[in-house]
């Protein structure tokens, strides 16, 4: 139970944000991973979704789990641009596991 008091209590510091716009036809923007603890790098790894909640060429639904990214303390990351390309998919990216870093 101590691990998921600790995950649910390092969630307060990690946001995602938008950053510059990359897809000014479908107003998509980048996604930046942002840690806002004053001292500790966090680990976090982020489930990604889409709407439409489909693979355009498999028809099968997106939803995993990326590899863990560890932002330094009051650092950002990068991820990617939420819409990618010409199909209007639009991407999530929800903070799922998050501990601390090394």
């Amino acid at each position: 139970m101590e691990k998921q008091h600790e995950s649910e209590s390092l969630h307060q510091f990690i946001q995602v944000i938008d950053g510059a716009i990359c897809h000014n036809i479908y107003a998509g923007y980048i996604k930046i991973l942002k840690n806002t603890h004053p001292s500790r790098s966090i680990s976090v790894q982020l489930r990604v979704t889409s709407d439409p909640p489909n693979d355009d060429v498999t028809g099968q639904r997106i939803s995993y789990l990326m590899n863990p990214i560890i932002v330094g303390a009051n650092s950002s990351s990068e991820i990617g641009c939420d819409v990618p390309g010409p199909t209007r998919q639009r991407f999530f990216f929800v903070p799922e596991i998050v501990k601390w870093g090394n």
